[in-house]
């Protein structure tokens, strides 16, 4: 789902009024019909392909509820969450229990969709794919790993990549954050000024517009697009192919909240112009290569690529990385609890408004005690998590091969006799 949406209240500078009002929500879903090309509901049901979609831009409930919240077949939850749960519970016995509730879930699950019985092979190929590790106070506090790559055969560890999705928002924030403290650009400059080419974009949209979705520019995710991961998926997009195809803008600038990954897709040209340096290389300078985050890339389509060069080109800068279980959860403790960002760019990037968005950063409230910060993650087939808990000191990732998953039961719920996920996650 990259910290996710989250729903606090404090203010962020920018009007959110957008959701104040019925009226608004009612144009806010006419436009998302008007750029799509789809209804309301068909965006909605194209989530578990194609990650952040339009209708919970515009909508009142935050996005990482809706994220967080996809099953409501009870007997689906407890077999998920009692599986991932023992897989974290010490010998071999309950990881062979974890493995086989997994399989379980995943049979139920084929049942349910296609309507039909699934062969054992069947089954056991579309088995969910997880990798976890949490951090408390920078140290490993546990991990675990279930399944196999998509092969069926190579093991998988905590340091196997999986696609992130819009977890890649937070390294292209704090990016941003770092240049800004270099004296490079400033939150509040034009993007025009850094990007003057760009005549789709208002003059009077700001750095800071697109780091928390009030630019009011219309999602990179159109019909356009959507037909060009579909049809050809194999063909590169450059940037200004994907620009090309943005629709009208939602609102004017400040006037309102949407997430959008164009916003993001921009912030990565801003990079690449005021630094001289390509996105990747950017990202290496400061972040993979010091925090030996050795596992994680932004994704160029190349042979062996888990996402191929459509997905890669358009999405990029909004969601085109791969990273490990180990990697999230050091960068989550490094950029949340460490000294990777100024105290005063970090205060920047945590603010949020009422829709839970800070820069680049999401407010995530798992139940009335338990709320954190980090973002989710939804792309192609992949789910991730990071949330960092700032009065527990922790710091957790999960990654999933995934769409349809309920994270927060998952975090939650207790098998017979033990403990949540969360809960070990905590020290219980």
């Amino acid at each position: 789902m990259a910290e996710s949406p989250a729903s606090g209240s404090a203010a962020s500078g920018a009007s959110t009024a957008w959701h104040a009002l019925s009226a608004e929500e009612a144009l806010a879903h006419q436009k998302v019909e008007t750029a799509t090309g789809l209804s309301a509901a068909e965006v909605a049901s194209r989530r578990s392909t194609y990650g952040p979609n339009k209708l919970s831009e515009a909508a009142r409930e935050p996005r990482w509820r809706a994220f967080l919240r996809q099953y409501k077949d009870p007997m689906q939850v407890v077999l998920l969450a009692a599986g991932v749960v023992s897989l974290f519970l010490p010998g071999q016995f309950w990881t062979g229990v974890g493995l086989i509730l997994l399989t379980v879930f995943n049979a139920v699950i084929g049942l349910n969709q296609e309507g039909k019985a699934e062969s054992s092979v069947a089954a056991l190929q579309k088995m969910m794919v997880i990798t976890a590790r949490v951090l408390r106070d920078g140290e490993i506090a546990w991990s675990g790993v279930s399944g196999r790559a998509r092969d069926g055969r190579t093991p998988l560890t905590e340091q196997t990549p999986f696609v992130i999705g819009s977890v890649t928002k937070t390294f292209v924030a704090a990016t941003i954050l770092q240049l800004v403290e270099e004296g490079l650009l400033e939150l509040d400059d034009p993007v025009r000024r850094h990007l003057p080419r760009l005549t789709m974009v208002g003059t009077e949209i700001t750095v800071r517009q697109l780091l928390d979705h009030t630019s009011g520019l219309a999602d990179l995710f159109n019909d356009a697009t959507r037909r060009g991961i579909e049809e050809h998926p194999e063909l590169a997009w450059s940037a200004d192919e994907v620009l090309a195809t943005l629709h009208e803008p939602w609102y004017d600038p400040g006037e309102g909240w949407a997430y959008a990954n164009t916003n993001y897709f921009l912030l990565g040209m801003i990079v690449e112009r005021v630094t001289g340096a390509t996105l990747a290389e950017e990202l290496q300078r400061p972040f993979f290569g010091p925090l030996g985050l050795g596992t994680t890339r932004v994704l160029d389509g190349r042979a062996g690529d888990p996402l191929q060069p459509a997905w890669t080109t358009i999405f990029w800068a909004s969601g085109a990385m791969s990273s490990s279980a180990t990697d999230i959860a050091r960068w989550g403790d490094a950029l949340y609890d460490g000294d990777l960002l100024s105290a005063r760019a970090r205060r920047e990037m945590l603010l949020v408004n009422e829709d839970d968005y800070g820069l680049g950063a999401q407010r995530i409230e798992l139940d009335a005690e338990t709320a954190g910060y980090g973002h989710t993650g939804l792309l192609n087939t992949y789910t991730t998590l990071l949330l960092h808990l700032p009065r527990e000191d922790v710091t957790l990732a999960l990654l999933v091969n995934r769409t349809d998953v309920d994270l927060a039961a998952a975090l939650a719920a207790r098998p017979p006799g033990g403990a949540s996920l969360l809960e070990l996650a905590r020290g219980g």
